[in-house]
């Protein structure tokens, strides 16, 4: 078969081909995903409910689009294989095979699409917009086929180096969306399904032309023709191997949707994490990684992102700059009752963490200083529930108590802390390849360790830091004991144990003896406190 000029283009000149078909595949990339963004941009008349669900969905269509493509790279890889070689009847059997492969893989990934799609969204967090989102999504996925195929073939133009087939249909489809998605949402009062029915007309379209090329005119290099057809389940194989229809894809996919999804939505770090699981598969570099990580912290600002940022950043100093201007947008006065208004919807909720998660990540920021004076002042020595009072003075006392091992006051902090942090190893894992063979609390405890060796206490505050904290709790004790709570002596049992154990640690001798020994002679009638005491390792003179 003689090379027509698209042919004699890309297998001449290395450089010429580059030009010829890197720039057209870019922007085919973008032509692919332009539809979801048409749609948002249409729906958004709609109200948040429905642009929320359209963000659900579109990861899912992406996969989509990501299969179809990646059957496309298999194909343009092999068929360029055999024009290299000069096998020109090898090379006309792959195309024709790959639309065979094309149909075989639409119609799997269909049954696939359709029976895992409400499980999938439910997963997702999808629950306060399922309907919208399954009205969106359930016609795009029963007609996957629609969106796989045009992707695919386009794969054999650009193997024959006919850019302008491969980039022509989409940029129609494209326009055609654009101008069918009012239409179907306003005008014939579709909603949101009607968004997805001119997205799936647009796209047949697409193929409609594809395919009478093809078939029809007849002018393409390779020549479509099914006489003595017979599967050849190897050059499928090869396709499918050739294909980049994992990690990659994962990863573009991920970004785009990241870029896509506003900053401030908590759902968006979820897309971070899950693209920085395809990353690490993929080998991407340290800095995209901890991109990811820091984005995840950006939209959904607690304690376990920021862990999981600073511990996987490059440089920690300039990482920590990037924290602490997300830090420093929020103002925890104006954000401690945000969650009332918005608890039924948590795909929709903007990232504004509640007052007491704030003061945790200012404290792990190294704000000591500011998080004692505005959350571990509380003027009543009562009502401490709701408070950041029981949790800031545990993050301190673990602080302030030096040395791996922790004694029974010292582990109640640690539950406390933990607590504050919301800290679940799961959680914690979700992007990262390690491996833990430690229990949680152990690896936690860990960690704040590895977190406490880079973010000093000034010496000159520790003293003021502990004075603090012991004239909280002379007030709190002397409280609970003057209203008779008893439900909370053990509470207090746990902090006066742990302030003698750091007293101890500081130089003390004998501190947290004597320090006991201190309350239980104040309240020599309260044999109840005095039990508590001893499970934290009083000893009675």
């Amino acid at each position: 078969m003689e090379l027509n000029n698209n042919m004699k283009d890309i297998t001449g000149d290395p450089k010429k081909a580059v030009k010829k078909l890197a720039y057209p595949i870019i922007i085919s990339m973008l032509l692919i995903m332009s539809n979801n963004l048409i749609d948002s941009i249409w729906v958004a008349g709609l109200g948040p409910r429905p642009l929320a669900a359209i963000g659900f969905v579109t990861p899912l269509f992406l996969i989509l689009a990501g299969i179809g493509t990646g059957i496309g790279a298999g194909v343009n890889s092999l068929i360029s294989l055999y024009v290299g070689s000069k096998n020109q009847l090898k090379a006309n059997e792959a195309a024709v095979q790959s639309i065979v492969l094309g149909i075989i893989v639409s119609i799997i990934v269909t049954v696939i699409f359709v029976v895992i799609l409400e499980p999938t969204l439910y997963i997702m967090g999808a629950k306060e917009v399922f309907n919208y989102a399954i009205d969106y999504g359930r016609p795009l996925f029963i007609f996957s086929i629609v969106t796989i195929l045009p992707v695919a073939y386009a794969g054999i133009f650009r193997a024959e180096g006919d850019i302008k087939r491969a980039t022509l249909p989409m940029c129609i489809s494209a326009i055609l969306n654009m101008i069918l998605d009012p239409i179907f949402i306003y005008t014939l009062n579709l909603g949101i399904t009607g968004a997805a029915i001119a997205t799936l007309i647009s796209i047949f379209i697409e193929l409609l032309i594809i395919l009478y090329w093809m078939f029809i005119k007849k002018d393409t290099y390779f020549k479509y023709t099914f006489k003595n057809f017979k599967i050849n389940w190897g050059m499928y194989k090869e396709i499918l191997n050739d294909s980049t229809i994992s990690a990659k894809n994962a990863v573009i996919i991920g970004e785009d949707g990241m870029k896509r999804i506003a900053r401030n939505l908590c759902v968006r770090s979820d897309v971070a994490l899950q693209t920085a699981e395809f990353a690490l598969v993929e080998g991407k570099d340290a800095e995209f990684m901890e991109w990811c990580y820091v984005e995840a912290f950006a939209s959904r600002t607690n304690a376990v992102n920021y862990l999981r940022a600073f511990f996987n950043s490059t440089d920690k100093e300039k990482c920590n700059k990037k924290l602490e201007l997300i830090v420093g947008q929020y103002n925890c006065r104006k954000n401690s009752a945000w969650n009332n208004g918005n608890a039924g919807l948590p795909e929709l909720a903007e990232n504004i963490p509640e007052k007491n998660m704030l003061y945790v990540i200012q404290f792990l920021d190294g704000q000591f200083m500011e998080v004692l004076r505005k959350g571990v002042s509380e003027k009543s020595s009562l009502g401490w529930t709701g408070t950041f009072m029981k949790e800031g003075l545990a993050l301190f006392l673990l602080y302030l108590h030096d040395g791996k091992e922790l004694q029974q006051g010292s582990r109640s902090m640690l539950e406390l802390t933990k607590h504050a942090f919301e800290f679940r190893l799961e959680e914690y894992k979700k992007g990262q390849n390690i491996k833990v063979e430690k229990t949680e609390n152990e690896y936690f405890y860990e960690l704040f360790l590895n977190w406490k060796d880079t973010t000093k206490i000034e010496n000159s505050d520790r003293k003021k830091i502990l004075d603090h904290i012991d004239n909280l709790m002379k007030k709190r004790v002397e409280a609970i004991m003057g209203a008779n709570r008893r439900n909370y002596y053990g509470e207090c049992a746990a902090y006066i144990a742990a302030i003698g154990e750091v007293k101890e640690k500081l130089g003390e001798k004998n501190a947290k003896q004597i320090y006991m020994s201190h309350y239980a002679d104040m309240y020599t009638r309260r044999s109840a406190f005095k039990s508590e005491l001893k499970s934290y390792g009083w000893i009675k003179r």
